[in-house]
């Protein structure tokens, strides 16, 4: 956790560096958003709010003093929902900061978890850097944290851990843009009783609007 905020103020903090040194005769104010002024530099700049689909693939392994589990199978009915803070700029490096919930339903027949759902609380830190004045690259480090709970027990079993994304995003206005993007999840849980090592990716499609 200590290494997500660390590497999320790291980006944080080169991307004001590198808007503060933009030559201010290149810079005016074309709108106001939550956060103040939106400069004619930026793609997008202000509190963002995304909503995600995913369609993601997943391998568990889970081990207790009687039981061991290793399985394959997809997760249906993926969601996000994600509010932070963006500073998307049309040329150079920009940053994308957020938190929020990530859900989806298990779908391999029979399998372990069969028919629960997944519920996860993820934050997000994503560099990005723009390619053209309305379209850009992305990537970044997650960190999640979440609980499975199996069809035949009660017993919730806890998981967290760091992933990564990359993808690219195109920016319809100041307000509205769009992503796409491979993303990948990897928790575990090696306690005494039991170990888990649960991992999830695929790709996601999303919506976002910035204020």
């Amino acid at each position: 956790m200590k290494k997500y905020l660390l590497v999320s103020a790291i980006v944080l903090q080169a991307a004001l560096l590198y808007a503060q040194e933009q030559p201010e005769t290149s810079r005016q104010v074309v709108g106001h958003g939550a956060l103040g002024p939106i400069w004619s530099d930026t793609a997008s700049h202000g509190v963002r709010v995304s909503i995600t689909m995913n369609s993601l693939a997943y391998k568990l392994h889970y081990e207790n003093e009687v039981n061991t589990v290793d399985e394959k199978g997809a997760l249906k009915d993926g969601t996000s929902v994600m509010v932070g803070y963006a500073m998307i700029k049309k040329e150079g490096f920009g940053a994308i900061l957020g938190g929020g919930i990530q859900q989806a339903s298990f779908r391999n027949q029979g399998g372990y978890f069969d028919g629960q759902e997944l519920g996860l609380v993820k934050l997000q830190a994503d560099a990005t850097y723009g390619l053209t004045p309305k379209f850009y690259a992305k990537a970044g480090l997650n960190y999640s944290v979440g609980a499975l709970k199996s069809v035949s027990s009660s017993e919730s079993k806890s998981v967290s851990g760091i992933g990564m994304q990359v993808g690219a995003g195109y920016q319809f206005t100041h307000l509205i843009g769009a992503e796409v993007a491979y993303q990948s999840l990897n928790q575990k849980n090696n306690s005494e009783e039991k170990k888990i090592s649960f991992e999830e990716s695929g790709a996601e499609i999303g919506l976002n609007l910035t204020f």
